[in-house]
């Protein structure tokens, strides 16, 4: 699932055995870190927040909008992401969430 405002997955791996077994998922790197860590360090004007506000909204939009396989060869399930919080919004250097 690809989309300008949805964080790119790469892999996944699990590390340790038994109760300490980790899982952990490797994605893409965001210069900014999460927006929680963002805005805690930093004051963003009108714009920078515009900006910010409409790429979660185009990536929670991608995520919840359902393409039926008949209308495509991309079929894409809606999903819903049920942890939405600053601390999982990542901002590129450019500010894009």
């Amino acid at each position: 699932m690809k989309h300008k405002n949805l964080l790119t997955y790469l892999g996944a791996e699990r590390r340790g055995e038994g109760l300490g077994t980790e899982y952990w998922l490797i994605t893409e790197y965001h210069y900014n870190g999460s927006l929680w860590d963002y805005l805690k360090a930093n004051t963003v004007d009108w714009n920078q927040l515009l900006n910010i506000a409409q790429g979660i909204a185009r990536g929670l939009t991608h995520l919840h909008e359902e393409i039926p396989a008949s209308h495509s060869a991309n079929f894409k399930p809606t999903i819903a992401h049920r942890d939405f919080k600053s601390k999982n919004v990542l901002l590129t250097k450019h500010l894009n969430a």
